[in-house]
């Protein structure tokens, strides 16, 4: 299995995603080190909620009140409905892709520090390195789920500069409101030289709830 970072070692990661100051960590809640925002953010069952609410779509207290957000919850009868239809969303080169992406990054460095942003959930071909012990993984959703270690949005990363040698963004920036603005937030998060998986729909119908924005060409993603 794959060194999943630490909690207490996000210190030497993150800053305030509003101001990008200095972060303090504590047990319910941390705070902005900075004297002219000074801005608190809460913890959930240990996971840290770094939003810049001004920038984003989400609201704190709706983890707080641990109510759904991007998937819609699902009851027996529909889940096994659900599991019986088929589906066009497998990735026939997520697998192969990633595993050199993975082999890309170890050349460059013994441990490489990777994000993965929509990482709630283990994504299509992300075992390649769920299951690597040498790669360190900081997954992040914006959805309360079984791998979620921090709750952010891709238009203010609670990261500093240069802090991850590849960053993962599996089917996330068509729930986006301005994929061009993630963009930029993952080049100022990643190493130089950093590599970065991205994937997007094309064809895929409306999913993801109210969080479903745009959908890009193969050229357009590009």
């Amino acid at each position: 299995m794959s060194s999943v970072v630490e909690k207490q070692s996000f210190s030497e990661l993150t800053q305030c995603p509003i101001c990008r100051g200095d972060l303090h960590q504590g047990e319910s809640e941390w705070t902005c080190q900075s004297y002219e925002c000074g801005s608190s953010f809460p913890c959930l069952e240990g996971i840290p909620i770094l939003l810049n609410e001004a920038n984003s779509v989400f609201e704190t207290k709706t983890f707080l009140a641990q109510n759904a957000t991007f998937f819609k919850p699902r009851g027996r009868m529909r889940a096994i409905l659900s599991d019986c239809l088929p589906t066009e969303q497998f990735n026939l080169a997520a697998e192969r892709v990633l595993a050199d992406m993975r082999d890309r990054l170890r050349k460059k460095t013994l441990k490489p520090r990777v994000l993965v942003l929509g990482g709630g959930i283990l994504g299509a071909g992300m075992h390649v390195f769920a299951e690597d012990p040498d790669i360190e993984l900081v997954e992040t959703d914006v959805s309360l789920e079984e791998r979620t270690q921090l709750i952010c949005d891709g238009h203010d990363l609670p990261f500093r500069d240069g802090s991850f040698d590849g960053v993962i963004v599996q089917a996330t920036l068509e729930h986006v409101v301005d994929p061009h603005r993630c963009l930029q937030e993952i080049e100022r998060v990643l190493r130089p030289e950093g590599l970065v998986y991205s994937d997007t729909p094309f064809i895929q119908q409306v999913h993801g709830r109210e969080f479903d924005f745009t959908r890009f060409t193969r050229l357009g993603h590009r």
